[in-house]
C-alpha cells in the first residue's frame, strides 16, 4: 500500500506562500504482494507511478513484483491488473534494489552477490496486463567483473549512465570498495541499448 501526497501552496497577505503536503490517495496493488520490502522503491514519471522492493532470487527465473498505477482524467489512480516481474534472473541475484523511470522507459538493478558482474534490466511501456515489456539487459562491456554495476542508475530515456559505486544491500557481506569507480554510458536506439564506453576519474585528479 502506498500513500500518495501532493504539495499545496498556501498564501496570505503578510507572509510568503507556505507549501503544505496533503494526502490525496492510497495506492493498493491489485495482486497480493509477497515481498516484505514492497514499497521501499518507488518512481514517478508523468502520469505513472511504479512501486516495488528488493527481492532475492533463490531458484532463478522470474522474480520480483512491480506495481504500476496510471493517473486518470477523473483524478483517480488506476492500477494495472498484474504486477511485472524481472525475467531471466540467475539464482543468487537480488533484483529491484534500485530503479529509475523516465517516460516509457524503466531500468532496474540485478545485483550479483557471487563476485560476478551485476546487470540492469530494461523495460518499455506496453499494452500488457502489467503495463511493461522487458526489452533487454544492460551489462558492463569490459572483460573484468563489475559486481557493483548498477549502483546508481540515471537516464533521460535516450542515454543512461550506470555507475559502479557500490550501493547494494548485501546483509553480512562486505561491499566492494573501488578507489576509482567507473560510470558506464549507454544509448537507446531502434535495436535496443548499446554501450558507449565509460568515464573514470584520472589518477592525476585525486581529491585532496
Amino acid at each position: 500500500m502506498l500513500s500518495f501526497f501532493s504539495i499545496v501552496v498556501c498564501a496570505t497577505l503578510s507572509v510568503p506562500p507556505i507549501p503544505t503536503i496533503s494526502q490525496i490517495a492510497i495506492l493498493d496493488a491489485t495482486s497480493p504482494t509477497v515481498s516484505p520490502t514492497f514499497g521501499m522503491v518507488v518512481a514517478v514519471s508523468g502520469d505513472r507511478v511504479v512501486a516495488t522492493g528488493a527481492d532475492p532470487s533463490k531458484a532463478g527465473g522470474s522474480v520480483g513484483q512491480i506495481a504500476t498505477f496510471v493517473f486518470q482524467p477523473t483524478g483517480e489512480w488506476k492500477p494495472f491488473r498484474e504486477m511485472q516481474s524481472v525475467d531471466g534472473v540467475k539464482p543468487g541475484v537480488m533484483v529491484l534494489q534500485r530503479m529509475t523511470m523516465v517516460g516509457s522507459i524503466m531500468l532496474v538493478s540485478e545485483d550479483r552477490r557471487d563476485g560476478g558482474s551485476s546487470t540492469v534490466a530494461a523495460f518499455e511501456a506496453a499494452e500488457t496486463n502489467s503495463g511493461w515489456k522487458q526489452s533487454g539487459l544492460l551489462e558492463p562491456p569490459t572483460g573484468l567483473p563489475e559486481p557493483a554495476f548498477g549502483g546508481v542508475i540515471v537516464s533521460d530515456g535516450v542515454f543512461a549512465a550506470i555507475s559502479t559505486v557500490d550501493m547494494r544491500v548485501l546483509g553480512d557481506k562486505p561491499r566492494t570498495v573501488n578507489p576509482s569507480p567507473k560510470v558506464f554510458l549507454f544509448k537507446r536506439g531502434v535495436d535496443g541499448w548499446k554501450g558507449l564506453g565509460f568515464l573514470q576519474r584520472s589518477d592525476s585528479l585525486k581529491p585532496t
